[in-house]
């Protein structure tokens, strides 16, 4: 559902500040949402929908509304749809949708915080949405922190977990698991050349396992085809008549600390990326009997 008839995003409010009433805008200070939801004080960066929804309705009288950062519209703070789209990750994709350049065709919540593993995602959902009547698709964005510390045994039984418990609120609620990113400090691929350092321990194989089993576990959620990142952030070249996988540095944040520290991708690339993932949601989830392309990413 749009809102047309009260479209006013994105002025007059700047969408590209962060505002405490997303959830938690500093990292050293306890986080609001995780201190009321999970009852402990936990310190990180935290964009809520859920928690902005809230923070508005409190603050108004009579029928609340939200200027909503996502959808970068105005609309009443329950938005009359009749599922859920739910975006889930860690810094991967924290605050990209405040660019003002990224919209959605309808609202969408998005959780998204700073050094979270899987199970911190799906803790926050259990929170937040595990009560809600309405059907959810869930799209998870996320594995970078899990890397190497979550055997790939534990990420796939937590990823079972949340998909079973998603099915028990309803039926015809969805997970949908996107291939996680390599980046250069947790994954080295042969086509950069030589290690970055001598004591440098190169994860790549371990990346390469959780897609597998994330394709799996979308597989046996019936969906075959999921947008995945797992190149994002690099290049494709022909070497020797052998086409090869390499970082395009550039494309990373930490590059001036140095080619091993390179671990989440500039905001242009940030914010390339979540447009990537709402086309997809608006193509295939919002549409669930589009044709599927057969392309593994």
């Amino acid at each position: 559902m749009t809102y047309t008839h009260e479209f006013i995003g994105p002025d007059p409010w700047i969408t590209e500040r962060e505002v405490f009433s997303h959830g938690n805008i500093i990292a050293s200070i306890p986080c609001n949402p995780c201190r009321i939801r999970l009852g402990r004080d936990v310190c990180h960066r935290h964009f809520s929908s859920s928690f902005h929804r809230t923070m508005s309705a409190y603050q108004q009288d009579g029928e609340p509304w939200v200027n909503c950062p996502t959808c970068k519209y105005s609309h009443p703070v329950e938005d009359g749809n009749s599922r859920m789209i739910l975006i889930f990750s860690s810094s991967t994709l924290h605050n990209c949708i405040l660019d003002r350049n990224v919209r959605t065709g309808r609202h969408l919540d998005i959780e998204t915080i700073c050094g979270a593993k899987t199970a911190d995602l799906h803790r926050t959902w259990q929170a937040v949405y595990s009560s809600t009547t309405k059907p959810c698709d869930v799209i998870l964005v996320s594995g970078v922190n899990d890397i190497p510390g979550t055997p790939v045994n534990e990420l796939r039984n937590i990823l079972n977990t949340w998909s079973f418990e998603l099915t028990h609120q309803n039926p015809t609620s969805t997970l949908r698991v996107c291939r996680m990113l390599t980046p250069p400090a947790k994954g080295w691929f042969p086509g950069n050349g030589p290690l970055p350092l001598t004591n440098y321990t190169n994860h790549l194989n371990m990346i390469i396992e959780v897609n597998n089993m994330i394709t799996n576990i979308n597989q046996l959620n019936a969906h075959d085809w999921v947008i995945g990142f797992t190149t994002e952030g690099c290049r494709s070249t022909r070497r020797g008549g052998e086409r090869k996988i390499s970082h395009n540095f550039g494309a990373w944040r930490e590059i001036s600390q140095g080619k091993h520290r390179c671990m989440h991708l500039n905001d242009r690339h940030r914010v390339i990326m979540l447009r990537k993932l709402i086309t997809f949601i608006e193509s295939y989830v919002m549409q669930p009997n589009a044709i599927q392309p057969n392309v593994i990413q």
